[in-house]
């Protein structure tokens, strides 16, 4: 859960940035490791869905980065 638009913004460019360095194009490797479903991680990183905070916690891990860092915050 994202509070603030301008954070969204932020954690779908970082999240499509970690994947496309990841090379997670097809995504499906990141959701496994993450253990959320595909559906998800594209509903979160084109915009259409914000992660709950399990999932935020999910993906962060699997990046290996931080949710702060994952969200724009300082």
């Amino acid at each position: 859960m994202i509070n603030n638009i301008d954070n969204f913004a932020v954690f779908q460019r970082r999240l499509g940035k970690m994947m496309d360095k990841h090379y997670y194009r097809k995504s499906r490797d990141l959701a496994d490791k993450a253990n959320i479903s595909y559906t998800n991680l594209m509903n979160y990183r084109y915009g259409r869905a914000q992660p709950t905070l399990h999932n935020l916690i999910a993906i962060a891990d699997a990046l290996n980065v931080s949710i702060d860092w994952l969200v724009g915050r300082k």
